[in-house]
Parts: C-alpha cells; sequence; structure tokens
C-alpha cells in the first residue's frame, strides 16, 4: 500500500462525502 499525502487522502475523503450526502439529499427529498 502506498502512502499518500493526509491532505490528498483528507480531499478525497471530504469529496466522497460530499457527493454522498448529495445524493443523499436529492434522493430522500421527495416532493409532497
Amino acid at each position: 500500500m502506498r502512502s499518500r499525502p493526509c491532505t490528498e487522502d483528507h480531499e478525497l475523503f471530504r469529496d466522497t462525502v460530499r457527493e454522498l450526502v448529495d445524493a443523499f439529499l436529492i434522493g430522500g427529498r421527495h416532493p409532497s
């Protein structure tokens, strides 16, 4: 396993979380 800079890993993690949150909000919000 190659060690990566913490900052790069954090950025990737943050982007992934943001995408998951966006998908959850879009998919979980049903117009009434």
